[in-house]
């Protein structure tokens, strides 16, 4: 009989280049088709970095601590005052919760004020907090932050230090009720000089006895 010797090599080489070729056009195909998304990507991609830096140059200067909080009570963002009241980066507070950041009878306090900003309720309370550098009464706002559903995602917080504040009002409140008391009649008004702007602010007892107000 007539025996043929077929070398394998040569009836693969058609097939191997046809491969290759079909692969070096698709991964044309690919490249050109990313260089108009790319084109489009990058500057979307730049932009919202831009928004980001923006909105963290902005939150790291506003004179309060703010965060964000998740509705599993962890801390997702936390501005440069956050940082410096708590005397810890924000590495060490993001990602971990609330009740592991306040002492556990600091928590107690909030947690109601808590449950009912994670109910969709805008919270606004004063609330005296132990920090590093001692004890502070704080003004707190909590807004809640929902999704498109409706639904609560976690909420924002807003928190100044109003402990000057309201030392400043007791003081002016013991102030009021030294000069109520005494026998002299007294009437302080506001600081403007002219008399058509001169407005009476507060008198004392003694003082409306004596005009019979």
């Amino acid at each position: 009989g007539i025996v043929a010797k077929i070398d394998l090599s040569e009836v693969r080489a058609p097939f191997v280049q046809a491969a290759l070729v079909a692969a070096g056009v698709g991964l044309l195909v690919v490249i050109i088709g990313m260089v108009p998304l790319v084109g489009i990507t990058n500057p979307i991609i730049r932009r919202l970095h831009r928004r980001e830096r923006d909105f963290r140059a902005l939150a790291d200067n506003v004179p309060a601590l703010f965060s964000y909080v998740d509705k599993n009570l962890r801390y997702r963002y936390v501005n440069r005052v956050y940082e410096e009241t708590f005397q810890r980066p924000a590495s060490e507070i993001i990602g971990n919760t609330i009740a592991k950041t306040l002492s556990p009878e600091q928590f107690e306090l909030v947690q109601p004020h808590i449950e009912a900003v994670l109910r969709g309720e805008e919270v606004v309370y004063d609330q005296e907090f132990d920090l590093p550098n001692g004890s502070h009464m704080m003004h707190v706002h909590y807004v809640p932050d929902r999704d498109a559903k409706g639904e609560v995602q976690g909420f924002f917080t807003l928190v100044t230090d109003v402990t000057s504040l309201k030392q400043a009002e007791q003081q002016l409140q013991l102030l009021a009720e030294a000069v109520s008391h005494l026998g002299e009649g007294v009437l302080i008004t506001n600081d403007h000089l002219e008399w058509a702007g001169l407005h009476i602010v507060f008198v004392n007892e003694a003082l409306c006895s004596m005009t019979g107000y």
